[in-house]
């Protein structure tokens, strides 16, 4: 009888071990233990709020020494990098920029020299499609100045003055670099806007380095603005191979002629002024020899601002396809004259 009972109460305290075993078996199952980071863990791998939402696996390591934790992350970034540039390579620029706006400082940094390299090939590729993500570009990253600057130069360059002067104004408002000043100074030079230009170069100190150039500058608009003074009338040529042309009216009528400081006379293709009269014929000698021209008097001259009345002009055959006749010294002698081939521009003055 003791033995039955001894057995009943060994088979009690074994089940009730096993019951014990289970209970927290299951428990550990259905709440694994969290695994907290120290504040110095937390530090050292710049633990946040995001990094707590979407755990790595370095979040759940022992703190590292900068040098593995640089060797661990770099593999990631590099793959970033690459996809960035084959997105710019296959030519989508937009989920590229995306990107772009995702990435961290480190990421940003490579990403601006790619940009850059891809901004410098596109630009030669297609000039107006590369300036369109340029300004993209340049609205997302407003204080980037080295793609503005790039950009600005770009529009100097190619003779975009105006465009020029408004990414240079832009840079000028953000710092006080003389260098842009100077720079945005020229452009108000070419643009003849020697006033705005004046006030950019009084700006630069005595101290800069670029104040001798400021002042050279300076003594250049004070010769534009004699030479402005002595010649009120600008009168813009038209580059045609390796002639000039430019545009003029007569009696109502809009011609081009070339510029010809070779010939005595102005001389019309008679076909683009048929209803004029004829006082008589003479015989002048031309680049292919004599012809006969038909003299005549037109009521209205007009060059720009410039209007002479009771013009003598001859008329006859001129058959080239860029003008409808030449423009001669019997119109030039009247003025002192000055054409300045850079700029493109004949300069009158009245004798």
């Amino acid at each position: 009888m003791l033995q039955i009972v001894l057995s009943l109460m060994v088979g009690i305290f074994i089940g009730w071990n096993f019951h014990l075993f289970y209970s927290e078996l299951d428990k550990i199952t259905q709440s694994p233990p969290k695994l907290t980071l120290s504040k110095q863990c937390k530090e050292e791998h710049n633990y946040s709020k995001k990094d707590a939402q979407t755990p790595q696996l370095l979040d759940l390591a022992p703190p590292l020494k900068n040098t593995a934790l640089k060797a661990s992350t770099d593999p990631i970034e590099e793959n970033l990098t690459e996809s960035f540039e084959e997105l710019l390579k296959r030519g989508e620029f937009a989920d590229a920029m995306a990107f772009y706006m995702e990435g961290n400082e480190e990421q940003i940094k490579a990403y601006q020299q790619l940009l850059s390299d891809y901004f410098k090939e596109q630009i030669n590729l297609d000039p107006q499609q590369a300036i369109e993500k340029i300004l993209y570009y340049i609205e997302i990253e407003p204080q980037s100045q080295k793609m503005q600057h790039y950009l600005a130069n770009y529009f100097q360059k190619k003779g975009k003055l105006n465009n020029a002067v408004t990414l240079f104004e832009r840079l000028q408002e953000e710092g006080n670099d003389e260098n842009i000043t100077l720079s945005l100074a020229q452009l108000y030079l070419d643009l003849e806007k020697y006033e705005r230009s004046t006030q950019l170069l009084q700006e630069i100190p005595f101290d800069s380095i670029y104040y001798d150039r400021a002042t050279h500058l300076i003594e250049k608009i004070q010769k534009k603005q004699a030479q402005q003074e002595k010649y009120p009338y600008h009168i813009p040529l038209i580059k045609e191979g390796a002639h000039y042309t430019l545009m003029v009216e007569i009696n109502q009528t809009p011609l081009k002629l070339l510029l010809d400081t070779g010939a005595s006379y102005t001389f019309i293709d008679e076909e683009k002024l048929p209803s004029l009269s004829i006082e008589k014929e003479i015989l002048l000698n031309t680049a292919g020899g004599e012809i006969i021209a038909r003299v005549t008097h037109v009521q209205e001259f007009v060059i720009d601002q410039v209007k002479l009345e009771n013009f003598k002009i001859t008329m006859g055959d001129f058959s080239r396809n860029y003008a409808d006749g030449l423009l001669g010294m019997d119109f030039l002698k009247q003025f002192d004259f000055k054409i300045d081939q850079e700029k493109e521009i004949l300069y009158l003055t009245q004798k």
